[in-house]
């Protein structure tokens, strides 16, 4: 009888540690939170922020997480990192896309987080600013698609990634002094 309670007290404690454990435990999957991280650290490296690769690693982070942000981070060889391609491609371009925004010849459409050419323009400045526009919402795009896949995102991890990565862009781009196309009402 003495040996049977002991049991029924042991099952009971158990239950009671593995629902408490199932309340405190991190849901699987990519989170909010480590999208926005993500999101913010590639533009902030792209607009020549400088950040450093630790900084995506997370303590408690979720599998998901780590594989987009291994991506993101780049490699490291003779301890010089060296950024993903399509990342890579936008540093090397952030001047020139910056010129094109102060200069007006470059506009942001701030409902998707992207640039394209001035509307007014003609001839040879028309396809400059096509160009610059055009490769940089490519590889935009392109980093998007590599850092969803990787972390397997849901589709509403993926909505909160997007929406990070459009704020994230619209103010890095308005910080380098271009405006929104079309121009918001006073």
């Amino acid at each position: 009888m003495r040996c049977r309670r002991y049991v029924l007290l042991l099952m009971g404690m158990t239950l009671a540690l593995v629902a408490l454990a199932s309340c405190t435990r991190t849901p699987p999957g990519v989170q909010h939170e480590e999208m926005r991280i993500l999101a913010n650290w590639i533009e902030d490296s792209v607009h020549g922020i400088p950040r450093r690769p630790g900084e995506l690693e997370l303590f408690g982070a979720s599998a998901e997480f780590t594989l987009a942000a291994q991506w993101a981070m780049g490699n490291t060889i003779r301890e010089r990192r060296i950024p993903p391609q399509q990342i890579q491609a936008r540093i090397t371009r952030a001047p020139a896309l910056k010129a094109a925004l102060r200069s007006q010849v470059v506009h942001i459409d701030a409902r998707l987080g992207m640039v394209g050419p001035a509307p007014q323009l003609t001839g040879a400045d028309f396809v400059l600013a096509a160009q610059i526009a055009d490769n940089e919402n490519r590889d935009r795009r392109t980093i998007d698609a590599v850092v969803l896949s990787r972390s397997e995102a849901s589709s509403e991890a993926a909505a909160w990634y997007r929406e990070a990565a459009r704020e994230a862009r619209v103010a890095q781009d308005l910080a380098a002094g271009g405006t929104e196309w079309p121009a918001k009402a006073p």
